[in-house]
C-alpha cells in the first residue's frame, strides 16, 4: 500500500505568511489593473508583438490571446473570452481549483497535496495544445474563429 502524506504550506522551508500575503497582495492588483486596461488598444501598437513564436513564424501560439480572454472573462464576456483563446477559457475551472486549493493551504494552514499528473495526462494535454495550435492557424473557415487575430 502506498501512503501519501501531504505538508502544510507553513511547514514547507522558505513559507512564510508575509511572502503570500505578497504574492496574493500582487494578483488582486494584478486583476484589478487588467480589469480596468483593455490590452485589445495595444494591439495596434509595436509594444503589442512581443511573443517570440508569433514574431519569428507570424502563427498564434497556445497563448496568443490570453491576456485580452483574461480581461473579458473579468468583464463576464465569456464569448469574446472564448474567441480570443478557447483553450484559456476551457481550462479556467482547473486554474480555479488549483488557486483555491493553494490559498486554503496558505491561510488556513491546511493540507495541499498539489496537483497530480501522470505521465498519459500530461501527453494528452500537450496534444490538446499542439492540435490547438495547428487549427487556430489554419485559415479555413471552421478554424480561423479559433485565431485571435
Amino acid at each position: 500500500m502506498v501512503e501519501v502524506t501531504a505538508t502544510k504550506f507553513a511547514d514547507t522551508p522558505g513559507f512564510s505568511l508575509w511572502k503570500a500575503g505578497v504574492y496574493s497582495a500582487g494578483s488582486g492588483l494584478g486583476l484589478i489593473g487588467l480589469y480596468f486596461y483593455d490590452p485589445a488598444q495595444l494591439s495596434n501598437s509595436p509594444a503589442a508583438w512581443l511573443c517570440p513564436f508569433h514574431v519569428l513564424s507570424g502563427l498564434a501560439c497556445p497563448a496568443c490571446g490570453a491576456t485580452r480572454a483574461f480581461h473579458q472573462l473579468l468583464h463576464l464576456n465569456l464569448v469574446e473570452a472564448a474567441h480570443l483563446n478557447v483553450l484559456l477559457v476551457l481550462l479556467i475551472p482547473l486554474l480555479v481549483w488549483v488557486w483555491w486549493g493553494v490559498g486554503r493551504a496558505w491561510w488556513g494552514g491546511t493540507a495541499w497535496t498539489g496537483l497530480r499528473i501522470s505521465a498519459n495526462q500530461l501527453k494528452l494535454l500537450l496534444a490538446i495544445t499542439l492540435s490547438f495550435t495547428v487549427l487556430r492557424n489554419l485559415p479555413l473557415s471552421p478554424f480561423n474563429w479559433l485565431s485571435p487575430f
